[in-house]
């Protein structure tokens, strides 16, 4: 057993170190160390060894709450973003009436076949599809970056792009529109080819784009139209009903 320090007079006073006797057993003091610092709490003392602990408390604190708040500042910032910008949308363009003045069916200036399609399960004239951009789709499909191209460019002219095939095609064009602004885009079924008929396209063709004004006249008939193709020009006068021939 430790033998218990001799305190000198009055609380909280330190012992005589003359009367002071160390114990071989160190921990043999630790029950005097707990009473210590239970006595001078109890005076308002703060002890190094709580002070200690307070300053680690701070020490952590100050470098956790910086953290803190500033994820949480870049969480508001993330939703408020997300709340706030989206892609700027375009009306449709109406369509005007129909031109009577024309050239050859399937040429530039001229107009779509009088082809009965289906639209999205809507039986619809093909000459009522106006403005609108045409994609015939060949057996092997077209490129994904070439199609993004196309819509990003014709919705922002109001101009809806529509993925035209025959029956055969069904499947390959309602998969190829799912990729395509998220599913929204029209699938057309020409049964009787007429559209591709009146373009003299060959049984195996390439992609083919047609860009139809508000009045149906065709603007431009592109084969193969790739990634960088840029259309604004020919769009701007498509949206606006200009004369094609006025280009």
């Amino acid at each position: 057993m430790a033998e218990e320090l001799e305190r000198g007079p009055g609380p909280g006073a330190l012992p005589d170190p003359e009367r002071v006797r160390i114990p071989d057993d160190a921990s043999a003091l630790e029950a005097d160390l707990w009473a210590w610092r239970a006595e001078q709490m109890r005076l308002g003392r703060p002890t190094p060894w709580l002070a200690g602990r307070r300053s680690t408390r701070w020490r952590l604190a100050s470098r956790v709450a910086p953290m803190l708040l500033g994820s949480l500042l870049l969480v508001a910032f993330l939703f408020s973003l997300a709340a706030t910008v989206r892609p700027a949308t375009v009306e449709p363009t109406p369509a005007s009436a129909l031109a009577t003045s024309t050239g050859q069916d399937g040429t530039v200036g001229g107009l779509l076949p009088p082809a009965i399609l289906d639209v999205d399960g809507a039986t619809k004239s093909a000459r009522t599809i106006r403005p609108a951009a045409l994609l015939l789709v060949p057996s092997a499909g077209a490129s994904q970056a070439m199609l993004d191209a196309v819509h990003l460019q014709t919705s922002s002219y109001g101009i809806p792009l529509m993925l035209v095939g025959p029956p055969t095609r069904q499947a390959l064009l309602e998969r190829t529109a799912s990729d395509i602004a998220a599913g929204t885009v029209p699938v057309v079924i020409d049964a009787a080819s007429a559209i591709a008929e009146s373009l003299g396209l060959p049984t195996v063709f390439d992609p083919t784009l047609i860009v139809i004004g508000t009045d149906g006249r065709i603007h431009t008939i592109v084969e193969n139209p790739t990634s960088g193709i840029r259309l604004e020009s020919v769009l701007s006068r498509a949206a606006a009903g200009v004369d094609p021939a006025a280009a």
